[in-house]
């Protein structure tokens, strides 16, 4: 009979709740994944000044525009498919997606 009460005391107490989901990754993080994959997905990799233009403008867009907490975790986890990144780019707004394509635009010449 005790050990039945010790049991409702601990699920009582919490015993049953799900453990706390870890922290999204930071926009710094999610900058280093998206910039990973995209070297991953090039022949040649760009030059690091660019490289980190590229960080800089990923990071800057995720602190401005808020980027949601599962963008971030998919963006920093994504393999470098092109699956990975069409789900991943549906976790953004499509103001967001504009505001990442027009800072780019903006701060890297095109090839």
């Amino acid at each position: 009979m005790r050990w039945l009460l010790v049991l409702l005391l601990v699920v009582g107490c919490g015993g049953g709740q799900k453990p706390k989901e870890a922290p999204p990754p930071s926009c710094s993080q999610v900058a280093d994944g998206m910039l990973s994959n995209l070297r991953a997905t090039q022949e040649q990799h760009a030059p690091q000044e660019t490289a980190d233009m590229i960080k800089e403008i990923i990071h800057t867009a995720c602190d401005r525009d808020h980027w949601s907490d599962p963008a971030r975790r998919c963006l920093a986890q994504m393999k470098p498919t092109a699956e990975d990144a069409d789900r991943c780019t549906q976790e953004l707004t499509q103001d967001q997606l504009d505001a990442l394509s027009r800072d780019e635009k903006a701060k890297i010449p095109p090839h």
